[in-house]
C-alpha cells in the first residue's frame, strides 16, 4: 500500500513539473520568436589582427626589431557587436572545452572585445546567441563562427619585401602551410626572379630607340670592343700592306 501512494506521489509531482514545462515553452509564441531572432541577426562578430608595441623593454643588441628597444606583441582582437539585454552570448573555442557567457551587462553598450596574445595557432571560436528574454529564456537564436590567424614565421623572410601577396609571405594565415621549408623557399626565389624579369621588360618596353642602343652597348661592351679592336687592326694591316706594294711599284 505504501508503495502505490509513494508512487503515485512521484507521478503527480512529475505531471505538474511537465505542466509546468510545457505552459513555460508554450509562452515563447512564433511571433517573439522571430523578433527575438531578428535582433540576434544583428550580432555581428569580427577580428583584427595586428603587432603593437609592448611598455616590456628589450636589449637591442640582441632583437632585430623595427620599432626599437621595445618588444612587439602580435594579438588578435574579436570584437562582437550588437548585443542587447534581451540576448545573450556564450563563446567557446575549438582549444579549450571552456565556455564563457556573456550578457549585456558584460559589456560595453553592446560591444564586447576578446583579445589573444602569442598567435602560434589558428583558433575557430564558436559564438552561440541565446534569448535572454523572460518568455523565450534560453533558446538557441544563432550561431555564429569566426576564424582567427597564427603568425606566419614564413612572412619575414627577406624575399617577402618584393612578394607581399605571395600566400607565404602573409602575415597572418587562418590556413596552415604544410609545405616543406625548402620547398617555400625556391618558390618565393622563382617568384622573385619571375617578378626581376617582369620589372626588367617592363623597364625596356619604356625606354626610347636611343636609350635602348645605349644600354645594348652597355651589356656587351666587351664583344663591341673586340670586334673594333679586330676592324681597327685589320684596317692598319690594310693599310700597311697597299703602302708596301705601292713602294714596290715605284721601285
Amino acid at each position: 500500500m505504501m508503495k502505490k501512494i509513494i508512487s503515485g506521489c512521484l507521478i503527480f509531482l512529475f505531471c505538474i513539473l511537465l505542466c509546468q514545462r510545457v505552459n513555460a515553452a508554450s509562452t515563447c509564441d512564433y511571433s517573439e520568436q522571430v523578433r527575438l531572432q531578428n535582433i540576434a541577426s544583428n550580432v555581428k562578430a569580427s577580428y583584427e589582427a595586428n603587432v603593437r608595441e609592448t611598455d616590456e623593454f628589450a636589449d637591442i643588441d640582441s632583437i632585430n626589431d623595427p620599432n626599437g628597444a621595445y618588444i612587439i606583441e602580435r594579438y588578435v582582437d574579436l570584437t562582437i557587436l550588437n548585443i542587447t539585454e534581451e540576448i545573450y552570448i556564450t563563446v567557446e573555442t575549438n582549444k579549450s572545452t571552456e565556455v564563457q557567457t556573456y550578457h549585456y551587462g558584460d559589456t560595453n553598450q553592446g560591444m564586447l572585445r576578446i583579445s589573444k596574445e602569442n598567435l602560434d595557432e589558428i583558433v575557430e571560436y564558436k559564438i552561440l546567441v541565446y534569448s535572454d528574454h523572460e518568455q523565450c529564456r534560453g533558446d538557441l537564436l544563432r550561431t555564429i563562427t569566426v576564424v582567427t590567424p597564427k603568425y606566419n614565421e614564413y612572412s619575414e623572410y627577406g624575399y617577402c619585401d618584393s612578394l607581399p601577396n605571395l600566400f607565404y609571405c602573409q602575415q597572418f594565415i587562418t590556413t596552415e602551410i604544410t609545405t616543406n621549408p625548402v620547398d617555400i623557399q625556391m618558390e618565393m626565389n622563382r617568384q622573385y626572379e619571375a617578378l626581376q624579369k617582369k620589372e626588367e621588360e617592363t623597364k625596356n618596353e619604356s625606354l626610347s630607340f636611343w636609350e635602348k642602343l645605349g644600354n645594348f652597348f652597355k651589356e656587351h661592351v666587351f664583344i663591341i670592343s673586340v670586334v673594333i679592336g679586330i676592324i681597327i687592326i685589320a684596317g692598319v694591316t690594310a693599310t700597311v700592306i697597299a703602302i708596301k706594294k705601292r713602294r714596290s711599284r715605284v721601285l
